[in-house]
């Protein structure tokens, strides 16, 4: 759940601190249009503290299988748990670890953050 509240507000911090600017709507739009993987982030984070019983996205934890897309890249493939949290995507079962690990690696190279 850290993970989740973290990589929602990378685009809080980028574009206060940053770019000193504020993270209007059109900021809001940008983001979601060029991570995809942050709105769902942005929505899972957001459930966790407004009720929302209609929200479209559910997270929900599964054994992970060699089927999944995520299998080589999900941390639930070391060890003996074999456990992953797995949110629906682009009409696939996504490891949510494995999308915040590519919304940042994203987010990283395009933001041209200062270092």
């Amino acid at each position: 759940m850290a993970a989740i509240m973290m990589a929602n507000h990378v685009a809080d911090w980028h574009f206060k601190i940053d770019l000193g600017r504020s993270f209007d709507d059109n900021a809001r739009r940008a983001m979601k249009a060029a991570y995809p993987e942050w709105d769902t982030i942005r929505q899972l984070a957001n459930g966790t503290k407004h009720c929302k019983p209609t929200a479209g996205i559910e997270i929900q934890q599964v054994e992970l299988e060699w089927e999944h897309d995520d299998f080589w890249e999900s941390p639930g493939h070391v060890g003996n748990d074999w456990l992953d949290w797995f949110v629906d995507y682009e009409l696939k079962q996504r490891s949510v670890a494995v999308l915040i690990n590519n919304f940042l690696q994203k987010f990283e190279i395009a933001s041209d953050r200062p270092k």
